[in-house]
């Protein structure tokens, strides 16, 4: 007859995916052994688990839908079809299932810890059977009064968000977003599409492709960095590595960045420089402003537009300076007739 795994987690035989899950969660902070003291905990603790790894995978579950237990594990003499001839037609390449015997790796893999109740319940040493330290300071779900199921389930689901945070980390991956310094003036949202590879207990890989939303703030700099915990590829017992995007200002064609100030950088001729000019100078925010120098332009020398500049980070309703700086165009010849008026006129 075999193991009835949908009675052992008490779902139907059309529970969902989510549903299989929630049972599992439930049924295993009921009977882990931490916990629970009965001399049978621990068995119903690894059918769960058992339970679990077979329903919570499509292929599994299909053959076990159709052959039983024993099917599955390719015990076909005794396994008992549903076909109507009574035939075993299993799925080129399907191998027979064997439970790898550990319920404290599945309970890891879902909560991120194979141990929860040693802070819970206030005990020493910090450490389960396994070797896991529990994780559960690092709970941010608190309990729900009004849940309704157990609520250890509330408290789990703190840890789902935690993304299994007792397991060792992937590196963190870093990418680069390149924005203009508009972009970055005014602030804009940018969709980062991801691909990602995920191994489940049994090494079968599936993608996934996910949108990443990075809402860019007015005023941000170059080597802003934006997380996304836990967003890389997913392998088993090991925690997902951190996306990492990493802010860069595009090179532009009319302003330099200096912190929150902006750089323009006017061509001036000498007589321009020794005499005054007008200046028009293009605004990040839009338009251009007319500006008079009767001063001479001396190597070095700029002029500062008060909070025409990048917002502040921290305050954006302030911003920085427009600075124009000067490059002055020096005759590559003079003649003597204007070498001797410049004589006269120049002390």
């Amino acid at each position: 007859m075999g193991k009835d795994y949908y009675q052992i987690l008490g779902v139907q035989h059309n529970a969902t995916d989510d549903e299989i899950k929630k049972a599992y969660r439930k049924m295993a902070l009921k009977y882990h052994p931490d916990k629970n003291k009965d001399k049978n905990a621990e068995e119903i603790f690894k059918d769960v688990a058992e339970a679990y790894e077979v329903l919570s995978d499509k292929e599994k579950r299909g053959i076990y839908d159709r052959y039983g237990e024993q099917g599955l594990k390719g015990h076909f003499a005794d396994a008992s079809s549903n076909d109507s001839h009574g035939t075993y037609s299993m799925p080129h390449g399907f191998k027979a299932y064997t439970f790898h015997g550990d319920p404290f790796q599945t309970f890891s893999q879902v909560f991120g810890t194979g141990t929860p109740f040693a802070e819970l319940f206030g005990s020493t040493g910090g450490t389960s059977r396994n070797g896991h330290f529990s994780m559960f300071d690092n709970f941010d779900g608190g309990f729900n009064a009004n849940h309704d199921e157990s609520p250890f389930m509330s408290f789990t689901n703190g840890l789902d968000r935690d993304h299994r945070a007792g397991l060792k980390q992937d590196p963190p991956l870093l990418k680069e977003l390149y924005l203009s310094l508009e972009e970055l003036y005014s602030g804009c949202t940018k969709r980062m599409k991801i691909n990602r590879k995920v191994v489940n207990s049994m090494g079968q890989e599936t993608r996934q492709e996910k949108v990443l939303e990075i809402n860019v703030k007015r005023g941000w700099k170059e080597g802003t960095k934006i997380t996304f915990p836990n967003e890389g590829d997913s392998f088993p017992n090991r925690k997902p590595a951190d996306i990492i995007f990493v802010i860069k200002e595009k090179p532009h064609q009319t302003w330099k960045r200096d912190n929150n100030d902006l750089q323009y950088t006017v061509k001036v001729n000498l007589k321009e420089a020794l005499l005054g000019t007008k200046v028009f100078a293009p605004i990040i925010a839009g338009g251009v402003k007319e500006i008079t120098i009767n001063e001479v332009i001396r190597p070095g020398y700029t002029y500062t537009i008060r909070g025409e500049g990048m917002p502040l980070p921290k305050n954006p309703n302030y911003r920085g300076d427009l600075v124009l700086k000067f490059d002055i165009d020096f005759p590559k010849h003079l003649s003597d007739h204007s070498k001797q008026l410049l004589r006269n006129a120049l002390p």
